[in-house]
C-alpha cells in the first residue's frame, strides 16, 4: 500500500492502496492519481478508480457515454448530449444508464438536448406543456 514518491516508498493517503507497481494509489471513480494524492477528474471528464485508476481522466467524444468503466457509443440514432453523462432520447423517453426507456403512464420528458434520467410527473392541477 506504498507507491514511489521519487524519493522513497511512501504510505498511500486516506483509504487508497497501492496498485501493486509502485507507482501509483488507487482512486475513487471520477478521480485521477496526481503523484502524491488523488484529485477530482474535471466535469465533463471520468475514471473507473480503484484498480483500473490512471494519472489522467477520460473525456468522451461527442457520441458516447461514460458507462462506469469507459466511454461508449450512444445507441441507434441517439447521440450524445455533450458532457460524457448520457445521450438523447425521444419525447417521453429517459436515459437509463445504457439504453433510452419509457416514461410510466403519467410522466413525460421533452427529450431531445433535454434528455434527463428521470421523467416529470405533473401534479392534478398542471399540465405538461411538452417542455
Amino acid at each position: 500500500d506504498e507507491y514511489w514518491n521519487g524519493q522513497e516508498c511512501t504510505a498511500c493517503p486516506g483509504d487508497s492502496t497501492g496498485t501493486g507497481d509502485g507507482t501509483l494509489c488507487t482512486c475513487a471513480a471520477d478521480q485521477k492519481w496526481g503523484g502524491q494524492a488523488c484529485e477530482d477528474c474535471a466535469g465533463g471528464s471520468f475514471s473507473a478508480g480503484g484498480a483500473a485508476t490512471m494519472t489522467s481522466c477520460t473525456t468522451c467524444n461527442a457520441d458516447e457515454y461514460w458507462n462506469g468503466q469507459e466511454c461508449t457509443a450512444c445507441p441507434g440514432d441517439s447521440t450524445g448530449t455533450g458532457d460524457g453523462t448520457l445521450c438523447t432520447c425521444a419525447a417521453d423517453q429517459k436515459w437509463g444508464g445504457q439504453a433510452c426507456e419509457d416514461c410510466a403512464g403519467g410522466s413525460f420528458s421533452a427529450g431531445g438536448a433535454a434528455t434527463m434520467t428521470s421523467c416529470t410527473t405533473c401534479n392534478a392541477d398542471e399540465y405538461w406543456n411538452g417542455q
